[in-house]
């Protein structure tokens, strides 16, 4: 009886799928093409089609359903977001193969560490000693913690952590309600990214009110319990005081981000 009950189903199936896929051929063509709009009359703005391409919040829910709605009668507009979503496509793919490389890259290192960490455990230890060679007390000998230093290993510098947490932005919109502190020394600059910030190669430029560049770095960000991590080594007690611009370009993508950075 089931056997039947299937084959009746099939049998009073709608659409078979070669039929729904020229039916959904058909559609996409009609989206395109059945709207003309030469004139762009009415059309939004270009950057907020393209965030929602890259599956972005373009802002409150009635802009959304204005554009939307705005869409389904311009093709357009239709024709823009579908070239948008293949380049979301063409970054993501990329992104992806940048993840790849940098994740085999860890590999060869760790490998590389642990082969050397095994040659020097393995090599034996060799002695040179020279024949009758006579001990000699020392001259002068001072008590410790007396007269002349004592005999230590050199201090190595470590450098002061500064960490900023960057706040939240839509891409290409000016951020006039933060402004980040940043010293005048070297540091470790250890920045917290917005949520949802992927990990990977990031890039970041300390841009002085002229719209020189000043100072620049690079830095694999990681996630650690959903905080997207990043650090650079930063010298900044060769420049003036003053406003700053502290922009980081994502890996992958061809656009930066600017956060607003007072210099004291």
């Amino acid at each position: 009886m089931k056997m039947a009950t299937h084959g009746n189903e099939s049998a009073n199936r709608f659409l078979t799928k070669d039929e729904e896929q020229r039916f959904g051929e058909n559609l996409r063509k009609a989206l395109i093409y059945q709207n003309p709009n030469p004139g762009r009359e009415g059309c939004p703005d270009p950057k907020i089609i393209r965030d929602l391409a890259f599956h972005k919040r373009i802002g409150k829910a009635q802009l959304f359903e204005q554009v939307t709605d705005h869409m389904s009668k311009c093709s357009a507009c239709v024709r823009d977001a579908l070239s948008y979503a293949e380049e979301y496509k063409e970054q993501k793919t990329r992104r992806q193969r940048t993840r790849l490389m940098l994740a085999a890259a860890a590999a060869v290192v760790i490998a590389v560490a642990l082969w050397a960490v095994m040659r020097l455990q393995i090599k034996p230890a060799t002695v040179v000693e020279s024949p009758e060679a006579p001990i000699q007390a020392p001259v002068n000998p001072v008590a410790p913690g007396t007269g002349a230093r004592e005999n230590k290993p050199p201090e190595i510098a470590r450098l002061e952590t500064v960490v900023l947490e960057l706040p939240t932005r839509w891409r290409g919109a000016a951020d006039t309600e933060h402004k980040l502190t940043i010293p005048r020394r070297p540091m470790q600059l250890e920045l917290r990214l917005p949520i949802g910030s992927p990990e990977g190669e990031y890039q970041l430029r300390l841009i002085d009110e002229s719209g020189n560049v000043q100072k620049t770095g690079e830095g694999i960000a990681r996630i650690v319990n959903g905080i997207t991590g990043l650090k650079f080594t930063l010298d900044t007690s060769n420049l003036f005081p003053g406003d700053f611009v502290l922009s980081i370009l994502e890996p992958g993508m061809d656009e930066w981000n600017d956060y607003r950075v007072d210099l004291n």
